[in-house]
């Protein structure tokens, strides 16, 4: 048996987004239907897309991070889905930082090619930065990073 640290983060501001999201496109839904000259396809393309927008801030609305001798584990959303997993076989090191959004490319799933970064930035805050082995970083925003070294294997607790 793995003994492991887990870990989570919430982001403050997704409720508030979900319902200025949801506001903002159900009454342009309702405008563009009561329209006779809008055609019904626009009606729906502009619904669904505020729904896939709300859906989208839902799954990062929160991460749970696990951490054990043999991987770390990041769950998006209330239902924990999707799942990203590192082995530790494929990550060079470790690092519980001060993770500041506007270093990171900003709030939500990032990626940033120029940088060879991706992660799950949720606020500013404590966070673990994954270096793998392959010269690309993963940071993730998680309460008390620092203890999650704990169940990190010596060599990678530092890059």
């Amino acid at each position: 048996m793995t003994l492991a640290w887990t870990g989570s983060a919430r982001a403050p501001w997704a409720p508030w987004l979900v319902i200025g999201v949801l506001l903002l496109f159900s009454g342009g839904v309702v405008v563009m239907a009561q329209d006779s000259d809008v055609p019904t396809w626009a009606t729906v393309v502009f619904g669904s897309v505020g729904l896939a927008a709300v859906v989208s801030i839902i799954f990062l609305s929160r991460v749970k991070v696990t951490v054990d001798s043999v991987r770390v584990e990041v769950r998006y959303g209330p239902w924990g889905w999707p799942v990203q997993e590192f082995m530790m076989s494929d990550l060079t090191g470790i690092e519980a930082v001060w993770i500041s959004p506007r270093n990171y490319g900003g709030w939500g799933y990032r990626w940033v090619p120029r940088k060879r970064l991706s992660g799950a930035i949720l606020r500013k805050g404590s966070g673990l930065v994954l270096h793998r082995a392959d010269g690309r970083l993963f940071a993730v925003t998680v309460d008390d990073a620092d203890s999650a070294l704990s169940r990190v294997p010596g060599r990678l607790a530092r890059p």
